[in-house]
């Protein structure tokens, strides 16, 4: 077990190069725009591509898609090559291909890699989805894992959290109104650091921060859940327990997926 996260997508207005289809409403830039309950949607449920360009040869270690609407796809799998087309001379025979997986009552899909290509093409089928394909995110992206004195602590909480309306009338008669799901987590770390540098844990909040408080975790690499997150505690994050030449601190971070929306049109 290993908890990883990522903190940069490589999918931007550069690198992201085409959709074989665009919806007028939720159009191409949406598959980046850090807001998964704000999603993509092609005009069409079998026949998808997403192509990007990374402008070079970049290594890839993450491989994300949040919020999408795909049920039982007969084809989701991420294609990569050096040279558009492929040598193969079509996107049916690229250099490197994997398939994503779809887990039950959960709609983000991930993959670990460890590749280095230019392009990078989405490949979707799903003719059983009553939509059109709709992707809330997707994510290019290399992982990181934090140093080994770093120690994600047992009986870590987490569970749904529901957005919703409640509201009892002067005659007791209750109102309620089922608007989004999210998942909370509580992450505790214990970290064994030099006191003479700035602690790594230090370090990740700030790069987070300072990118808009949003990443994304996989808490545990053999399993197949991943979320993308924002930080909610803004202060209070660590305690000292032990002093001296190495300290010990205590870490607690306090952690809300993105939540799905309602959907507009």
């Amino acid at each position: 077990m290993s908890l990883l996260y990522v903190l940069t997508n490589l999918i931007n207005i550069d690198t992201l190069d085409s959709v074989t289809s665009e919806d007028t409403t939720y159009v191409k830039e949406y598959l980046y725009n850090i807001r998964p309950s704000l999603p993509f949607r092609f005009t069409a449920k079998t026949g998808n591509q997403v192509k990007v360009d990374l402008g070079g040869a970049t290594q890839v270690t993450f491989v994300g898609c949040f919020n999408h609407n795909l049920l039982a796809p007969t084809q989701f799998k991420i294609k990569a090559a050096a040279a558009d087309p492929p040598g193969g001379g079509n996107w049916d025979l690229p250099d490197y291909e994997a398939s994503l997986s779809v887990a039950a009552n959960f709609n983000n899909s991930f993959l670990k890699i460890n590749k280095t290509y230019q392009f990078w093409v989405l490949d979707t089928d799903d003719g059983t989805s009553p939509k059109n394909t709709e992707i809330g995110e997707l994510v290019l992206g290399q992982h990181q894992s934090f140093a080994s004195s770093v120690h994600l602590q047992p009986r870590r909480a987490d569970g749904p959290i529901f957005y919703m309306d409640k509201d009892r009338t002067h005659y007791g008669q209750p109102h309620t109104a089922y608007h989004a799901e999210a998942e909370g987590f509580s992450l505790a770390f214990m970290n064994i650091n030099d006191p003479s540098v700035v602690d790594e844990i230090h370090v990740f909040l700030k790069q987070v921060q300072q990118a808009g408080g949003s990443f994304i975790i996989i808490p545990d690499d053999v399993k197949p859940f991943c979320y993308y997150v924002s930080i909610e505690n803004l202060e209070g994050y660590a305690n000292r327990l032990v002093y001296g030449t190495k300290e010990l601190r205590e870490w607690r971070i306090e952690l809300t997926t993105l939540a799905k929306g309602i959907e507009l049109l």
